[in-house]
């Protein structure tokens, strides 16, 4: 646990935006979040909110201006990424009237007491813990929901019908067998019955089908230089050009993740 908070700090000091939400600046960051801000806006009670891996608060940054809560809670396992927070919060969202309290710790180990959080907040967290560790935090999360208490998963859940998913699922297979499996960071991809398996106990569970996956996004064999260069040439241009030939059915099979919105 410690070696991966170290390594989160490490980040968040590096570009606490691109750690947190794979984009470099806050016009990239606006445009990510745009579609979960105005689901948010729109499905989220009133009440107590727990923001599961808040970094330094780039849901709340949109979030709090246009509605007003009992509480909004940031748990994070980086002090550096609750600096930042504790920064915005003070200088940009203080006087929109929702309290704001910070907390530092693990994901799968929650410090509330049963039924006492309205809503939970997941936002790109899941998908760089081992997969053990994901479902204690679901379970957590359950535990302290409300009943009738909502919770939001984005970018958590990448998908692992695809070439990228299945890439990185052999990645994965391979630091299981040198005896690193349990490693924090490299990507877990799911097949949507693992969620659905995850959130059984949850009375009601959407899941939905996000973008599209036509060939990954980055060669893991090919060295960091060649990378940027298939990055920004060749995979822009197999993209755009194998996107043309899917079918709605094989968009929805071959997404690149999966989003929750489910119900205690």
């Amino acid at each position: 646990m410690a070696e991966s908070l170290h390594n989160w700090d490490k980040l968040a000091t590096e570009n606490p935006i691109h750690a947190a939400i794979a984009t470099d600046n806050e016009v990239g960051e606006q445009e990510k979040s745009a579609d979960v801000i105005a689901f948010l806006v729109k499905q989220l009670s009133d009440g107590i909110i727990l923001d599961v891996g808040c970094g330094y608060g780039r849901i709340a940054k949109y979030l709090l201006p246009l509605r007003k809560f009992e509480q909004y809670i940031g748990l994070d396992g980086s002090e550096t990424m609750l600096d930042h927070f504790r920064q915005l919060y003070e200088t940009k969202l203080k006087g929109f009237g929702t309290p704001v309290s910070l907390i530092y710790g693990p994901i799968d180990n929650l410090s509330w007491g049963d039924n006492s959080v309205d809503n939970v907040i997941v936002s790109a967290v899941f998908l760089h813990n081992n997969k053990m560790a994901t479902q204690r935090s679901v379970a957590e999360i359950y535990r302290v929901l409300k009943p009738g208490g909502h919770f939001f998963v984005f970018g958590s859940f990448p998908n692992l019908v695809n070439l990228q998913g299945l890439q990185g699922s052999a990645y994965c297979l391979f630091l299981g067998l040198i005896g690193k499996g349990g490693k924090n960071g490299p990507v877990r991809y799911f097949k949507k019955k693992e969620i659905t398996g995850l959130l059984k106990n949850f009375s009601q569970v959407e899941i939905s089908n996000v973008g599209l996956v036509t060939v990954p996004k980055r060669i893991l064999i090919f060295p960091d230089r060649l990378n940027r260069l298939y990055q920004n040439s060749l995979y822009p241009i197999l993209h755009k050009t194998l996107s043309k030939l899917f079918t709605k059915q094989g968009r929805q099979t071959f997404c690149a993740y999966f989003d929750v919105y489910a119900v205690k």
